[in-house]
């Protein structure tokens, strides 16, 4: 494939998906031939190496090549060397690639130490350094965010809300649980859905039943800004009932701490109690329902005189 149509002879319309490293899918315009004289450790091959099928792809930034599809189509051997690939067709080198710094593969010196691996070593005599910069970018972790330490002063003054899918459906259907926690109680509650657009319609259940239970309104509404949170019909309800829609910042959960973290405690203690129960995750929400049942009967921190809900 190649994002440089100059290099193409002999093209025809084609039109193929292809997706990409980073996962989304981009689209060739046309297929062709590409005729190259390549290098081979410097010197110019005496004749052309003709390339057929070659893909016009304008997203790509680079040229890429099939290696397993010379090897099956056109009977091509490739070769890995140290610092380059060679490759052969019928005994004979056709051309050569290098091997950049950043597209080698490493191997552990434990790895080599404990004799896992064969017809591997190190040929320089200075000790590698102990530290992997690029190994400890890759593990590296957000910190933690500080508590603001603020609490709501009355009950429904604030709602954090956060959205769960199960990778397993539930017996009765249901494949995602919106949760509604309330940030001066603790008080939570969570309807399960077999779509995500069931968010709005769990918005208004909820609210019923909470004004219903303490006599008062709900006053601000926080959530991640999720699409099952954005819809029309749900911002104009929030507007309709006086109620401050509030967002946390993308791609920072921290900010929707107390719901994020009531989901995964909620998963936690619902896992559980599967678990002991012997029971398959089909019956994810009538553990999850049974939880959160005692988790409100329970006394709360957030709370004076540690009373229940």
């Amino acid at each position: 494939m190649t994002h440089c149509v100059h290099v193409l002879h002999i093209t025809r319309p084609h039109r193929a998906p292809i997706r990409v490293a980073n996962g989304l899918v981009v689209y060739s315009e046309l297929v062709g031939e590409i005729v190259l004289r390549p290098l081979i450790h410097g010197h110019a091959r005496s004749r052309s190496v003709i390339l057929s099928n070659v893909l016009y792809v304008p997203a790509l930034s680079h040229n890429l090549i099939s290696t397993t599809y010379l090897s099956v189509h056109h009977d091509y051997t490739v070769l890995m060397k140290e610092n380059y690939i060679l490759f052969k067709h019928n005994g004979e080198v056709y051309f050569v690639a290098d091997i950049s710094e950043q597209g080698q593969a490493f191997v552990r010196e434990t790895v080599m130490d404990k004799e896992l691996v064969t017809g591997v070593r190190l040929a320089s005599a200075r000790k590698p350094d102990p530290i992997c910069e690029l190994c400890l970018f890759g593990k590296l972790n957000a910190g933690l965010f500080p508590s603001t330490g603020y609490c709501s002063g009355a009950p429904l003054d604030l709602i954090h809300s956060d959205l769960k899918s199960y990778s397993v459906p539930t017996r009765e259907g249901w494949k995602h649980r919106v949760t509604f926690v309330d940030d001066h109680t603790g008080f939570k509650v969570a309807y399960h859905m077999k779509n995500k657009s069931e968010t709005f319609a769990a918005l208004k259940m909820f609210q019923a039943y909470a004004e219903t239970h303490w006599g008062l309104k709900i006053k601000a509404f926080q959530d991640n800004e999720g699409g099952e949170y954005m819809s029309n019909e749900f911002r104009s309800h929030l507007d309709k009932c006086d109620i401050v829609h509030r967002h946390s910042v993308r791609a920072r959960p921290q900010q929707n701490g107390t719901a994020e973290r009531s989901n995964r405690t909620v998963d936690e203690h619902s896992t559980a109690m599967l678990h002991e129960a012997n029971l398959p995750p089909a019956f994810r929400a009538l553990a999850v329902s049974a939880y959160i049942h005692v988790c409100n009967m329970h006394p709360h921190s957030s709370r004076p005189h540690q009373d229940s809900p």
